[in-house]
């Protein structure tokens, strides 16, 4: 008897990838640009999105923030021991601390809590290198009291010297959680803000290191109007600096 030998069964085709879609293309393509440019080139282009008159593409632009957070925004530095103790509180502080001072000119009913906080904050390590974070806001729209760093921000002129919140206000070294907190401009409707607040070496911030790093002002911070813009997803962009306590 002749025995037949066993052919091996024929592997499957290979499947191939699916051809990228127009959109994928123009991403990758604006992607590959951008990792060729310098830093200064980059920023330089990320300027050139607050010009009406570039008209830039919402999906060039949405690659250039990312190019931009890559390569210029850092995870908190290591301010050991700089977090208030109430750092996790502080949140839902915030509504009663500006009602109170709205209604009394100052804290009475928040005074004992208010005046803990604000100790805690100057006993702060000042911190020791200069960074960036950023701060989301949309805008309510029916309670307009809600609204008060929107029209003050709204109102200032470039160059003024503004305290936009009279609670101590929250912020992210990552823009994108930042956004969690202030929508993404096209898809929140109108009044969407984000705010990239420029801080200066020496500040006392609590800071730690949740989400990638978010950092809390003392309570009725005052920063100078750097500028402020409508970006291609109709997202106000407002750049803030510092002001150190001691220098006011």
């Amino acid at each position: 008897t002749v025995q037949q030998k066993q052919q091996a069964p024929a592997e499957p085709p290979k499947a191939q990838a699916p051809e990228k879609t127009s959109l994928e293309k123009l991403q990758a393509e604006l992607k590959d640009k951008y990792k060729k440019l310098t830093d200064d080139q980059v920023k330089a282009k990320y300027q050139e999105a607050f010009d009406p008159a570039k008209k830039m593409d919402i999906e060039e632009y949405k690659i250039l923030k990312k190019e931009m957070a890559r390569r210029f925004e850092i995870d908190a530095p290591n301010f050991k021991g700089s977090a208030v103790e109430m750092h996790h509180e502080i949140h839902g502080a915030n509504c009663h601390i500006r009602s109170d001072i709205a209604e009394n000119g100052k804290p009475v009913v928040m005074k004992k809590i208010v005046d803990k906080m604000d100790a805690d904050f100057s006993n702060l390590t000042p911190t020791n290198e200069a960074f960036t974070v950023y701060r989301g806001r949309s805008k309510h729209p029916v309670a307009n009291s809600l609204n008060t760093d929107f029209n003050i921000i709204e109102n200032a002129k470039i160059g003024d010297i503004i305290t936009p919140d009279t609670g101590y206000p929250y912020a992210a070294f990552h823009r994108k959680l930042a956004e969690c907190w202030g929508g993404t401009g096209a898809n929140c409707g109108k009044g969407t803000m984000m705010m990239e607040i420029r801080v200066p070496k020496g500040a006392k911030l609590s800071c730690n290191l949740e989400h990638g790093g978010e950092a809390i002002f003392p309570r009725s911070s005052q920063f100078k109007l750097i500028s402020k813009g409508k970006d291609p997803e109709g997202i106000m962009n407002v750049v803030l600096e510092y002001i150190l306590p001691q220098a006011k």
